[in-house]
């Protein structure tokens, strides 16, 4: 961040031959700048947040529930797998249900939620070029909580997302916030912000 007092030294991107005739050497923003090149990243495309951690009163309230975690993808037929599945939205079926993914092909990468009841406010986005799986896992759960926050919640009072990433759900269901991603913080905050304005969600 530019105020920072470390920006400048960080985003110093003078050429390396201009500390040749120097003992100190290239500084560090000049060493990275070399780094970002070479995998084809610019200062601006990285996003910038600050760490928000919310009171204990504004803590989220939301069930994580990963019981289908049980069984083995590899080693459980698709059939065992599809009625434990219809089994567990049984338990939900009082609430609104949306459907996350995330999806990643050569370098391109995109998320996107489903609404079964309302297929045409679903969405899909794309995210920055040679982003992770786990990013746009979290990108779509987030843009499906932004969404029931500002629209959904009107209408309706208990949400289902049902997300096929443990690794993005684990991560949402840490209160810590340890972990600087900024889809993570994203997430936990909006999750926090709904708590707070008495919108409930599973």
């Amino acid at each position: 961040m530019p105020e920072n007092p470390g920006f400048e030294s960080l985003t110093d991107s003078s050429p390396i031959e201009f500390f040749e005739t120097k003992k100190s050497g290239p500084s560090f923003g000049a060493r990275l700048q070399n780094h970002l090149e070479k995998i084809e990243t610019k200062y601006e495309n990285i996003d910038n947040i600050k760490v928000r951690k919310p009171p204990p009163w504004e803590q989220y309230n939301v069930k994580f529930d990963t019981s289908l975690t049980e069984f083995e993808k590899g080693n459980t037929n698709a059939l065992v797998l599809q009625k434990e599945f219809l089994n567990l939205k049984e338990q939900y079926n009082e609430h609104y249900e949306i459907y996350t993914d995330g999806s990643k092909q050569d370098h391109k990468v995109a998320a996107a939620f489903f609404l079964p009841d309302d297929p045409g406010d679903s969405v899909s986005a794309r995210l920055r070029d040679y982003s992770s799986v786990y990013s746009a896992e979290l990108e779509a759960i987030l843009m499906a909580m932004k969404m029931v926050k500002s629209k959904l919640s009107r209408r309706k009072r208990h949400f289902a997302v049902f997300v096929d990433s443990l690794s993005a759900l684990q991560a949402l269901e840490n209160r810590h916030f340890k972990n600087k991603n900024i889809l993570l913080i994203s997430g936990k905050n909006t999750m926090s912000q709904m708590t707070w304005d008495n919108c409930s969600e599973k």
